[in-house]
């Protein structure tokens, strides 16, 4: 039997988290949950997820601290950025490795098909 893919939805906004983790799991996803860059990082050193989808702004440790670490530390998961700041800081996402980034409010179809692309092209 094969193993669903497992999503990390990590964003401080709680109720973006459950929404997030009821829709992928309804997809057929697996998901674990963090509400900071740094809660993200404790997560991935006993867990290897498929794919981040990881909030630019949060409180302890924002997202950019945290992709900015997971690049120099060599090979990681595939990360989507969700954000409501502007091109730049999703720019500077996308030069520390994000494969996608989302703007903020997104619907959350939006975001699985997003998903779905990101995994079927091996991102």
């Amino acid at each position: 039997m094969v193993r669903p893919p497992t999503i990390v939805v990590c964003d401080d906004n709680q109720m973006l988290r459950w929404s997030l983790v009821w829709h992928l799991e309804q997809s057929g996803y697996r998901c674990e949950t963090a509400s900071n860059g740094y809660e993200l990082l404790q997560l991935l050193e006993n867990s290897e997820p498929t794919l981040v989808l990881l909030d630019l702004e949060m409180p302890r440790m924002g997202g950019l601290e945290a992709l900015r670490y997971l690049h120099e530390c060599g090979p990681h998961p595939p990360v989507i950025v969700m954000t409501g700041s502007g091109d730049s800081a999703r720019s500077q996402a996308t030069a520390l490795g994000a494969v996608s980034t989302i703007a903020k409010p997104f619907a959350l179809d939006d975001m699985g098909e997003l998903v779905r692309s990101c995994l079927s092209h091996g991102a």
